[in-house]
Formats: C-alpha cells, sequence, structure tokens
C-alpha cells in the first residue's frame, strides 16, 4: 500500500477527466460531512475539517473506467474482478464480514500490518469482486 501522505494527495481527476465528475459537497458518510469528487457510485472523500486530505475511496468497479489503474497507484494487490479466494490470499483473513443484500457479501480487511487501511469488498453470488472501499484514519495523518 502507499502510505497514507501519498493517500491522502490522490484526486480521483487523476484518473478520468473533470467532465466526468460530480463534485460532492455536505456528503455525510460514516457520520462525517464532506467533500470530494464521484463518478456514479465511485466516491473519494475528504472531511470538511481536512478538505486537503482523501480518508475514503470506493471504486464500483464495473463501472468505473480505470478500477486496475487506480489499484495499481495505491499499491493493492488485486485486480477489478478478482474473486474471493485471491482477495483472502492477498489480504488475510477478513476482519469481520457482512450481508446487506441477498445477492450481496462484503468483508472487511485489515491491510497492511505496517500503517493499516481499511479494505471493505463486496462480492456477488459468483465470487467476483464488484465494490471495494478503501479508507484511513484522519488521526493518523500527519500533513
Amino acid at each position: 500500500m502507499i502510505s497514507k501522505l501519498e493517500f491522502g494527495k490522490l484526486r480521483l481527476s487523476q484518473f478520468i477527466d473533470r467532465d466526468q465528475i460530480d463534485e460532492l459537497d455536505q456528503w455525510e458518510y460514516m457520520g462525517r460531512l464532506n467533500i470530494g469528487e464521484a463518478h456514479g457510485f465511485s466516491e473519494w472523500i475528504r472531511t470538511i475539517e481536512r478538505p486537503d486530505f482523501l480518508w475514503c475511496l470506493s471504486l464500483d468497479l464495473p463501472t468505473f473506467p480505470c478500477p486496475d489503474k487506480v489499484l495499481e497507484r495505491l499499491d493493492v494487490p488485486l485486480s477489478a474482478g478478482a474473486n474471493e479466494d485471491s482477495v483472502r490470499l492477498a489480504l488475510g483473513d477478513p476482519l469481520e464480514d457482512t450481508t446487506l443484500r441477498p445477492d450481496r457479501r462484503s468483508y472487511r480487511f485489515g491491510f497492511p500490518a505496517s500503517e493499516p487501511y481499511c479494505i471493505d469488498c463486496t462480492f456477488d453470488l459468483s465470487g467476483e469482486l464488484k465494490y471495494l472501499i478503501v479508507s484511513t484514519e484522519l488521526i493518523t495523518l500527519r500533513a
């Protein structure tokens, strides 16, 4: 994984054209008000208190134009469409699992141990990775 400082500097506009991006303002997520960028259901958000640092990004893998490019930049050992076994091999055992919809399974991983991130992976019933959230706690970030 890239360092949290490098992660904090990432912007969606580094990967896709600005005309494909919707700006987010007053976006509530995980009890925080955020600003950021979105492309469909892919969102890259920063808190209003720390507008200079990305703390969370999500990728809707089937609809995002270049998911593997983002994963490569993050230095996450995954690819779009990965299966559950390859994700577990890359990230280890999940910290928790959740079923919010009958046709999806989600797992939360802590990765890597040296500078941990939360990585949430959602799979369809065939076991294919469909949605990915990478987040970090703001208190560990240093400007």
